[in-house]
């Protein structure tokens, strides 16, 4: 979502309102309900009204055909980030070298990697 946004908002958008308009993107995607989703997605749209195409575009694509991308859409699921993804990927190519090791000795990993 964020990738398709955001190729659009460049293509559309001046420069002295895109980092804005993103963050509010990222605001809306942090909401918790389905409730607070439509209220902000609501305010959001007024705010943005002048950018008319970038808002006929968000709301055709982000908020009537695929308006479950923000966090409270799917409240039983797991959410990832890049952040988490990131850290993951770093235990493994610094601590556990990416190689196969029995629970003992993985137990004796994991507690190197806590106190790290």
């Amino acid at each position: 979502m964020k990738k398709n946004v955001l190729k659009k908002v460049e293509s559309l958008i001046p420069k002295e309102d895109r980092q804005e308009i993103l963050t509010d993107i990222d605001s809306l995607q942090l909401s918790q309900s389905s409730e607070v989703f439509e209220k902000a997605s609501s305010l959001f749209m007024k705010k943005w009204k002048v950018h008319q195409e970038l808002t006929k575009y968000f709301s055709a694509e982000w908020l009537n055909s695929n308006m479950n991308w923000f966090e409270g859409a799917n409240t039983l699921t797991p959410s990832t980030n890049n952040a988490l993804e990131a850290f993951n990927r770093v235990m493994k190519d610094e601590d556990s070298l990416r190689e196969r090791v029995s629970l003992s000795r993985f137990t004796v990993g994991l507690i190197e990697w806590i106190e790290k």
